[in-house]
């Protein structure tokens, strides 16, 4: 898992510009204001430089249409999670259906803590567990 990516997007979702406006369903409204996720960091240079959203909303990798791409590869290589946990986070039912920022924020720091716990050595797991 690439935490700092997965952070960013947190980040991102934290500083929505148009709180209101979020949904799972798309990347991007048709004014450009991001919607998702995933489309709120891609409109945030700032933070990454793999994303973007183009003026119809639809999301590029390294300059390349993810329409074109079969399920979420992109998305799963650039956190380092599977193409499972990819649909998970950026599906667009994605981050557990979250219907604002925060809650998608959230979401996404919940599995990163899991991520974390899941790949602590056996003995700080079971340190974590008995919290």
């Amino acid at each position: 898992m690439h935490e700092q990516r997965l952070l960013n997007v947190v980040r991102a979702l934290r500083e929505s510009p148009a709180p209101q406006g979020f949904t799972m369903s798309f990347y991007a409204h048709d004014c450009g204001a991001p919607a998702c996720a995933l489309g709120h960091y891609a409109a945030r240079p700032d933070l990454q430089d793999a994303f973007s959203v183009d003026g119809l909303g639809e999301l590029y990798h390294c300059g390349v249409n993810t329409l074109i791409a079969d399920g979420y590869g992109p998305e799963a290589e650039h956190f380092g999670v599977t193409e499972d946990e990819a649909d998970e986070l950026f599906g667009d039912e994605g981050c557990g259906g979250a219907f604002t920022p925060d809650e998608a924020a959230d979401y996404i720091m919940a599995f990163i803590e899991i991520k974390r716990s899941a790949a602590a050595p056996s003995g700080e797991l079971a340190s974590v567990a008995g919290s």
